[in-house]
């Protein structure tokens, strides 16, 4: 006998939702080789399904995270992270990437890596990569999922 589980997403809203977006698309900006834009109800989907599966606990981190993240946008430039402009969005990234201090380089890495894989996965993203988006489609799990 199999117990089934069912995953209720967790809707994100408000300045999470607005952040993440923003932190996906000053991750993956527009390039003449990689063009695809943020698909921001799948991204928003997506996550709220990642939030789900994480303990409350972690949800909360992610939010402080999130938090701590846009308060240094309003105290750096004046304004919330995803009212900035790309250019200086991106800037932003990349100076908590680069920062000096480990908790900014920390914070910064832990939400990049939900944001990332949760673009990528998208099928367009995968064939824009040369990734055969079809390769796992047939591949059974080794046992049931519980």
């Amino acid at each position: 006998m199999t117990d089934s589980m069912t995953v209720v997403p967790i809707p994100i809203q408000g300045m999470a939702r607005k952040t993440l977006i923003a932190l996906a698309q000053a991750t993956f900006p527009p390039s003449p080789v990689f063009n695809e834009p943020v698909d921001e109800e799948h991204l928003a989907g997506e996550l709220a399904l990642v939030f789900a599966a994480m303990p409350s606990t972690t949800r909360l981190g992610v939010r402080l995270f999130l938090h701590l993240f846009v308060w240094g946008s309003i105290l750096r430039y004046g304004r919330p992270f995803w009212r900035l402009k790309p250019k200086l969005r991106n800037r932003y990234v990349n100076g908590w990437i680069d920062s000096r201090m480990a908790s900014r380089r920390f914070l910064v890495r832990a939400l990049l890596t939900l944001v990332k894989p949760t673009h990528v996965a998208r099928r367009a993203v995968k064939i824009q990569m040369g990734f055969p988006p079809s390769r796992l489609e047939g591949v059974k799990p080794a046992s049931p999922v519980t």
